[in-house]
């Protein structure tokens, strides 16, 4: 292994958003990790305050990830309809310039409405065909099957409820890299199903990246545990905040302090 190597294959932050013309503490830590090939796929914790580009840090890993997995996409899933509407609309753009014909899939009770004002309906297969999939992949219970998505995070959570069709998300899921914002903002119901989809995630090796202004120690150790059980964390607490946290699918956590 060479880790030049690893460097010279990854992007730089700026060559996925080029618009970030000064990176932020959190996303140049991130990159200078993914660069040094020191960040496995795995669970991802970003913890940075409000403002910092989490989710463009979010993204930037995602794809790095996507890369090393050969997962399809990604799944943004977001408190609200209208932080995912919001979300939808800049995942779209940055979709449009790095993957051209392929459109992102808004999955929400009211996503009918932005859907039929702004997306085509069409989908990229095997990078060459098109199909026109807006009829079969309209209804909630298979959107999470379109090679990118950008939602609410309760169609996430039933992936890990039994309800009708709740294997067609897990299975969407399954292609996916999985991004959860504001996890901080879930109650105590939301915290169990979220610990519970967790769980399935680390067991079909489905990258997971959760995004928090604030999440206390006793939270992390909870989530990190749900997604692998045997994750020792005594060793990477008590660090100080903004904080990087891995849990690789295999071997030790390690977490990268943030400059401030």
């Amino acid at each position: 292994y060479h880790p030049e190597s690893e460097s010279l294959n990854t992007p730089r932050f700026t060559d996925l958003w080029p618009d970030c013309e000064t990176l932020r503490p959190s996303q140049e830590a991130l990159e200078e990790s993914c660069r040094n090939g020191t960040v496995s796929p795995g669970l991802a914790i970003i913890e940075a305050p409000m403002g910092e580009g989490k989710t463009e840090a979010a993204i930037y890993l995602a794809e790095y990830w996507s890369r090393q997995t050969q997962k399809s996409g990604s799944y943004i899933a977001l408190p609200t309809m209208a932080t995912s509407n919001q979300m939808y609309e800049r995942y779209s753009e940055f979709i449009n310039r790095y993957r051209p014909g392929v459109r992102p899939y808004l999955v929400h009770g009211m996503a009918w409405l932005i859907d039929e004002l702004s997306s085509t309906g069409q989908f990229s297969v095997n990078n060459s065909d098109r199909v026109d999939a807006r009829e079969w992949f309209r209804s909630s219970k298979r959107a999470l099957i379109a090679p990118e998505a950008v939602g609410t995070i309760d169609q996430a959570l039933m992936a890990a409820l039994n309800v009708k069709f709740g294997f067609l998300r897990l299975l969407g899921l399954s292609s996916k890299v999985l991004i959860l914002d504001e996890v901080h903002a879930c109650d105590e119901y939301m915290s169990v199903l979220l610990k519970r989809l967790l769980e399935w995630c680390g067991a079909l090796r489905i990258p997971v990246i959760l995004l928090s202004a604030t999440l206390s120690c006793k939270q992390k150790r909870e989530l990190a545990q749900a997604y692998r059980e045997d994750v020792e964390l005594a060793s990477i607490e008590n660090v100080s905040y903004p904080l990087l946290t891995f849990i690789p699918f295999n071997g030790n956590p390690g977490v990268v302090p943030v400059d401030t």
